[in-house]
């Protein structure tokens, strides 16, 4: 019995110690303790609660584990320490532009070091320091969430006041746009205007299409003269001297406008004056324009009987124009006048005087 009782004890504990030795080797392998490991140093500005013993991984993967964390020995020094264990088979994959940052684990908070393996070609050697990444702690994001759902919420709420002040009235003219659009259509398919022949008649339809072509034919036809001809319109679009035409038409039609100003003051003062025209045009006596007709008459007859005598030789100037002797003698006098001296001082006395 006694001996039952001691192998019985034998039993349990070498299983207590298969257990042991086995946590031990889990535990081991899960913090690297077995393998051979080497130091990298990190510099942050806040830890965020990392703790020594956390796991580092590098793609997923735990590499190695936090030895420890503290404060620089000079004061003016604020950043956090960081000192890695790395498994030295994985040490190849960590280079100089590799960077580490903390992360969160699961929704318990737990953080790690999170490695990046890098691009660069050189490895970065142990006990050198890996360049950080501040990354945002967990009550900072949720924190950033929180005010983005605030905010969504006070955009629908602004939306929704909108759409409760507007609602009557857009409904309303969304009905009267719909009944419009369905009288239109209404009118497209049942009414004998051009866009119902266009689409229901196929005669009519065809015979729009033939004028549309008939006249763009011509239009081209147009295009086609006025590009390759000698009118107007091709030298005022095609030839150098178009803008010289152009302004020769500008400064024209400046004077037609003018003249035309100008005809119109006439007009008016005609209409409003008081001159001869505006008698003649206006006037309320008859008597009165007879008199001006029978005065102009008068004075034709006059200047024809003047110029019937003139041709004549009627008269001083009459005989001037007609007699050459009375020419001739004339000459004579004024010559002999300029030979004499006593008349030429007598010409220039009047002539003072």
């Amino acid at each position: 019995m006694r001996a039952r009782s001691e192998f019985t004890a034998g039993i349990f504990l070498i299983c207590a110690m298969l257990l042991f030795g086995l946590s031990i080797w889990v535990l081991g392998r899960e913090r690297e303790i077995f393998a051979r490991l080497e130091s990298y140093q990190l510099i942050f500005k806040d830890v965020k609660g990392l703790a020594v013993g956390a796991p580092v991984r590098l793609g997923g993967i735990t590499v190695g584990r936090v030895a420890e964390i503290g404060f620089a020995k000079e004061l003016t020094d604020t950043n956090v320490h960081v000192k890695l264990l790395i498994n030295d088979q994985f040490l190849e994959r960590i280079h100089i532009d590799s960077t580490a940052n903390i992360e969160t684990q699961g929704l318990l908070g737990d953080r790690f070091v999170n490695l990046s393996a890098g691009m660069a070609p050189s490895q970065l050697l142990p006990g050198a320091t890996i360049r950080t990444v501040e990354s945002d702690d967990l009550g900072a994001l949720l924190s950033k969430a929180s005010r983005v759902v605030d905010n969504t919420v006070e955009i629908a709420d602004n939306v929704n006041a909108i759409f409760k002040e507007l609602k009557t009235d857009t409904i309303k003219s969304f009905t009267e746009a719909s009944k419009n659009v369905a009288a239109i259509t209404h009118e497209v398919r049942d009414g004998k205007g051009l866009v119902h022949d266009l689409i229901y008649s196929d005669e009519r339809g065809k015979s729009i299409m033939r004028d549309l072509e008939e006249a763009s034919h011509d239009l081209k036809s147009i295009v086609r003269r006025v590009r390759s001809g000698e009118g107007l319109l091709h030298a005022m679009v095609f030839d150098r001297e178009g803008g010289e035409m152009l302004r020769t038409l500008s400064k024209a039609s400046a004077s037609l406008g003018s003249a035309s100003e100008r005809i119109g003051e006439i007009a008016r003062e005609i209409t409003e004056g008081k001159g001869m025209l505006h008698t003649m045009v206006y006037a309320d006596s008859p008597e009165g324009l007879q008199t001006f007709i029978q005065k102009l008459n008068q004075t034709a007859d006059n200047l024809h009987k003047a110029s019937a005598a003139l041709a004549d030789g009627s008269g001083t100037i009459g005989a001037l124009l007609v007699d050459p002797q009375l020419y001739d003698n004339l000459v004579e006098i004024t010559d002999e006048a300029k030979r004499s001296f006593i008349l030429r001082e007598a010409i220039k006395g009047s002539l003072q005087k």
